[in-house]
């Protein structure tokens, strides 16, 4: 065995284990920072489905989604994924306008089984309780949710070969420096902030889209790259890929991606810096949606778990 074949062997054997590490890597902060239930591999025919909700004005958020979880979970067809309360929404469509609450994140074995879950009386009963619920469904390709961890380690591996460019502290931008358009941001800084009491370990943002021209897609491909280099860098980035299914009203969007980052802190940090508002001019979509969150179900399992045992709930 010459030293050139055995260095390959080498080079082989350290690829494959540092693609398992990515895989892991990617697989323990789904479950265990952002709450996220996604199994790795599902049926083909796997339909996931989000539930977006506003609570009545008196109404508390983890109280009130806990029972839309309890009915959703009651029906074996779905498998609870993720549930998240907003910090803001924005974006081009009328859903934009609406201060959600939240969202949950819901897998079931088929479309079909969905439909007959959404026909029953016991998930109409809960949906019934929210002052205003918009359902959204997703084909989520199997693949291109699973190998893409190792796409962001190629792009890691890129930006270390060219000197780390996408590794560099966030800079913040001072409020007088502030570009006019881009003023609203200081109250979307604030709303993040917020929650950051509630939990400052991730944020998962639900984007839906729909593609705009070739001119914009140009600009938009260049975002694109500098965003998820930097993401890959910091070890997170996209959960959920998909195109979209329209439910309800009317088909806004072509696509979903549901894009993790680590904390309401760090996404307030990033959307207040020099290197967000250098590349935020060249995001150009179609249609849009844009609603960050944070995790809570670990809230809502101890809330039903105090309310199983009679135990008095905290405030």
């Amino acid at each position: 065995m010459t030293i050139l074949f055995r260095t390959l062997i080498v080079l082989m054997i350290v690829l494959f284990l540092t693609m398992i590490w990515q895989h892991q890597r990617y697989a323990s902060e789904r479950i265990r920072v952002v709450q996220d239930q996604q199994t790795a591999l599902y049926g083909v025919d796997a339909f996931h489905v989000v539930f977006f909700f506003k609570v009545q004005d008196d109404a508390r958020i983890i109280e009130t989604v806990s029972e839309l979880v309890e009915t959703l979970e009651e029906d074996e067809t779905g498998k609870l994924i993720y549930v998240g309360q907003s910090a803001y929404t924005s974006g081009t469509t009328p859903i934009s306008n609406i201060d959600w609450s939240g969202a949950v994140l819901m897998q079931y074995r088929s479309r079909e089984d969905f439909d007959l879950a959404w026909q029953s009386g016991s998930l109409n009963i809960a949906l019934e309780k929210f002052q205003q619920t918009y359902l959204h469904g997703i084909k989520r390709n199997q693949l291109v949710n699973l190998f893409f961890p190792q796409a962001m380690l190629v792009l890691s591996a890129i930006d270390v070969l060219n000197g780390s460019k996408a590794a560099v502290a966030l800079e913040p931008v001072k409020s007088e420096n502030l570009p006019h358009k881009a003023q609203p941001i200081k109250e979307i800084e604030k709303r993040l902030r917020a929650l950051a009491p509630i939990n400052d370990q991730a944020v998962l943002v639900f984007n839906l889209s729909r593609a705009g021209t070739p001119e914009q897609n140009v600009g938009n491909k260049s975002y694109g790259v500098k965003m998820a280099t930097r993401m890959a860098r910091g070890g997170h980035g996209p959960l959920h890929f998909g195109n979209v299914v329209t439910l309800e009203g009317e088909p806004f969007f072509d696509s979903a991606a549901f894009v993790y980052y680590p904390g309401a802190n760090y996404f307030a940090d990033l959307l207040t810096s020099t290197f967000f508002l250098s590349i935020i001019g060249d995001k150009q979509l179609g249609e849009n949606f844009s609603m960050p969150t944070v995790p809570i179900l670990k809230q809502v399992r101890e809330f039903q778990g105090y309310r199983n045992t009679d135990t008095l709930i905290p405030n």
